[in-house]
Formats: C-alpha cells, structure tokens, sequence
C-alpha cells in the first residue's frame, strides 16, 4: 500500500501518518505540495495501484488549510478522479524550534539567530514566541516544515532555525533549542485520509488494520458535502450558506463552518455533517449513496439550475474530535 503525504519526511503530515499506519505495512511517499500529494494518488490509482493520500485540512488555532481547501473544490481532483475522505487523523502539534549543533554539539543562542524558516500555518501558530525570544530574525515561510530543515542544516555559521516537529530533529541530527512553542497549547491538527476504492479488499484491510493500530473509536459518522453553484448564480451562494447554518434534519446535523471557494466555473462550498450511530464502530463503515444528506440539500429551495452536489466521502469520526467539527 502507498501512503502519499506533504513532504518531506520529518513534516507533521508525516507524523500524522506514523500515528495512524502503526506497524501497518506501507511504502511511504513524501511529496512537494498538497497538489502533488492528490495528483499523484490520482495517478497511482490510475495505473491499477492502491494508493491512500494524507491531507491537512484544518488547525484549531489557524483554521481551514487553504491548499487542501481548493483541491477538495476541484471536480477534477475530488469526484472525476473517483477519490474520497475516508477517514480522519487528530494529531496534537507541539512546535520546537530546532537548530543546528555548532562543533561542541551545543546549541546557538536565541540572539545569534538570523532566520526563522518554517510552512506559513507553523510561523503563524508561534508568532508570539518568535515576537517575545527573536525578534532580530528574518520570518520565511516554506513549502512545509520538513522542508525548513535543509536550510538549517546548510546553515554555516549555526544562525538559522526551523520550527518543526521532534521527528525532523531525530532524523536529521538537530538540537532542540525550544519545546512547545505555538501559542495555543492544545494544539490539533485534522487530517483527511482520502482513497479512491475503499471498499476493495486491500485498502479495506489496510484501513481496518491502521484503525485498529491507532486505536480510534467512534460512535459517530461525518460526511464531507461539496455544493457547486455556477458562476452566473454566484449570489445565490450566500443563501444556501444560510439555509445550511439555520437547517437541520434528522438524522443529519449540518456543521456551522461553511467554507466557500471560488472556481473557474464558480463557486464551491464545502461543509461536513454529522449522524449519530447506533453502535461503536471498530472498522470503517461506509454508507450508500442513499443514507448521505446530499438528498437533504437537494430538498432546499434556493439551489440555482446548474448546481452540482457531492458526497466527497463518509468516515466514523475519532472520539477526541467530537467536539472539534470545523473543516
């Protein structure tokens, strides 16, 4: 089984995967953008290989992650490509600051910092340790905080940092110079688990396994709904948001976070919808195309002609998320 993710290793995607493969058995495949990470799960499948892609989709203190969004907007990327949210990961994020160790294996000091290099969701989660302890570095953000890490590591003279996880300081020979430095200390990270057959016999047992390893329970099921308005009726957005926030209809509990994009041909909005299940769940049920709500948003009055509904996947939800619903 492939498991395809933010790159490279060392990122929080990476960590995110480590949590929730176990010992499972997977070849593991780092990529440069969140785009390429579907593209290219996309692709595999397309050559008749089973693939599983990680996507971060949402931080509780920055909110949704904007490059996830757009792909989930995209027909081409999510519903012509066949791909699917099967699952999601709660990874708590503890930030360190790393550094690279000078000849004696110690530590530069804080005030000997000149850069600061990490993806832009991680500067903003610690902008105020950085404020308070270096304000005399330069700020830049990266393609993903794995890959802050070979700035540091080229660094001659010790004087740039990363802020990334503990497992880019193990793999890559790094000191810690700080621990947990984001500023909200419960700190988590949503992670969609995406695949295109879940139901075929491999990827089933491959989840069923990693769900197991990981030990998520749940007793509740989450949908991820995309509504496409056409770019002629986009003022017709506003009140389908508003009928979703102010709707609910048994057994489906529409979620208060609405996420609207626009595209070449309009206007996506996603949101996610919750339904208590009757019993615990221990591996991962997936409903038909008659038990999601796109029937229930059907039933609204204000959908324009030439609007599109999509169920883009239906997974048990982890009980430590429960309360955290935002996409």
């Amino acid at each position: 089984m492939q498991v395809i993710f933010l790159g490279p290793l060392g990122t929080y995607s990476h960590e995110a995967v480590r949590c929730f493969v176990g010992q499972s058995a997977c070849q593991l495949i780092p990529q440069d953008t969140i785009n390429d990470v579907v593209v290219y799960a996309s692709e595999q499948w397309g050559m008749g290989h089973s693939a599983i892609a990680v996507l971060p989709i949402s931080n509780s203190f920055l909110g949704i992650v904007e490059e996830t969004l757009s792909c989930l907007a995209s027909s081409a990327l999510f519903g012509q490509t066949g791909l699917v949210v099967v699952d999601e990961i709660p990874l708590p994020i503890q930030h360190s600051l790393l550094v690279k160790p000078d000849a004696s294996g110690e530590s530069p000091s804080l005030a000997s910092i000149k850069e600061v290099h990490s993806h832009p969701q991680a500067l903003g989660q610690c902008a105020q340790y950085l404020e308070r302890n270096l304000p005399q570095a330069q700020v830049i953000p990266s393609k993903s905080t794995g890959a802050a890490i070979p700035l540091v590591l080229q660094s001659s003279e010790c004087d740039v940092a990363a802020i990334a996880s503990t497992i880019s300081a193990e793999l890559y020979g790094l000191n810690v110079c700080a621990r947990s430095i984001q500023t909200m200390k419960d700190n988590v990270t949503r992670f969609y688990v995406c695949t295109k057959k879940p139901d075929q016999t491999d990827v089933a047992r491959f989840l069923s396994e990693c769900r197991t390893t990981s030990k998520i329970s749940s007793s509740m099921r989450r949908s991820l709904i995309r509504v496409q308005v056409p770019k002629s009726n986009n003022m017709d957005a506003q009140n389908i948001i508003e009928q979703l926030r102010s709707s609910s209809e048994a057994p489906w509990n529409a979620v208060q976070n609405i996420h609207t994009t626009t595209t070449s041909t309009g206007e996506s909005i996603l949101f996610e919808v919750d339904s208590q299940m009757a019993s615990r769940a221990s591996s991962h049920p997936h409903l038909s195309d008659t038990d999601t709500p796109t029937s229930w948003v059907q039933a609204m009055n204000s959908l324009p002609d030439g609007s599109s509904i999509a169920c883009l996947g239906t997974w048990t939800v982890p009980d430590s998320l429960r309360s955290n619903t935002a996409i």
